[in-house]
């Protein structure tokens, strides 16, 4: 049964709320930064700042993409695009609450925008953040693979390791986008709190998770670019913007990841482009994460009243 649509009044307390948890989020992860800076003066280059932001709102635009996919695939009919928009988007800002547990309750509060039950709403949430994951794996040890030189931060990392990674996950992903349901486990199906025929997930939506990490990766390379990098180096560091973000979120305690993800960006740049220039490429990828979740908010907001 749908959930009751929410009273504006509830969604603009939900909305000042959530700005009060993401304002406190970003101070004190900045706090912890802020002590590791060594003073040394960090010239930021406009270009590749606001080229990154503009990256990671079509980023999200895919990872929405990919969303209405699972759910069209899940409902058996088509998702109107321009309320799913601003419900992703809502639920892009929701992740910063402690728990991440902002982001399915602002999905599930869409439910009858969408059209859909919370019970289907939430079971998509799990399965879309396990395929996120996963393809942010895939991502990640690609990435690997193609930059394990001696000078980088992932240097020493065993190729038949990764390699077996990529096999299980790339199976894992496989199974669930190929096979019917109704042959997985009744254990599996009670987990994923999932129903129905036909496979788990689909290949468009997976298609759009990879179109969406993509964005990350090149995230990881304009970053660095922005403090002064040399291409050479950023390209060869910027599989470390495609770890952070999963490790952050599973850092379950740090809402959005706040402070995990700079902590692991800031060290693992540090040999390469210096403490300082390291700190500043940490937070300017949280501010450019930040502008365009707001940007892309917006946009959906405004497209869909329009």
């Amino acid at each position: 049964m749908p959930l009751p649509s929410a009273s504006p009044r509830i969604y603009r307390w939900l909305r000042v709320l959530l700005g009060i948890v993401v304002a406190l989020g970003v101070v004190l992860a900045l706090y912890r930064i802020a002590q590791r800076w060594n003073g040394r003066d960090v010239h930021v280059r406009w270009f590749p700042l606001v080229l990154s932001v503009i990256t990671l709102v079509v980023a999200n635009f895919f990872q929405a993409l990919g969303w209405k996919y699972l759910l069209e695939r899940m409902a058996g009919r088509a998702i109107a695009l321009r309320p799913l928009m601003t419900v992703f988007m809502s639920g892009q800002l929701a992740r910063y609450t402690p728990g991440k547990v902002g982001l399915p309750m602002v999905r599930i509060a869409g439910a009858t925008k969408l059209g859909l039950s919370a019970h289907q709403i939430a079971a998509s949430v799990g399965l879309e953040v396990a395929a996120w994951i996963g393809v942010g794996s895939l991502v990640s040890c690609g990435s690997l693979l193609c930059n394990m030189s001696a000078g980088s931060a992932i240097a020493g990392v065993s190729r038949t390791w990764i390699w077996l990674a990529i096999f299980g996950i790339g199976s894992c992903l496989s199974v669930a986008a190929l096979v019917d349901q109704r042959r997985f486990p009744s254990w599996v199906l009670r987990l994923l709190r999932t129903e129905g025929v036909g496979p788990l997930i689909s290949i468009p939506m997976l298609a759009m998770q990879l179109l969406a990490w993509s964005g990350w990766w090149v995230l990881g390379i304009l970053i660095p670019l922005a403090v002064g990098s040399t291409l050479e180096v950023a390209a060869g560091q910027a599989v470390i913007f495609l770890v952070a973000p999963i490790i952050g979120f599973l850092a379950l305690v740090a809402p959005g990841g706040l402070g995990v993800r700079e902590t692991i960006i800031s060290y693992a740049l540090a040999p390469q482009i210096g403490a300082s220039a390291a700190l500043a490429a940490a937070v300017l990828a949280r501010a450019a994460a930040l502008a365009s979740e707001l940007a892309g908010w917006l946009i959906a907001v405004i497209w869909e009243r329009h």
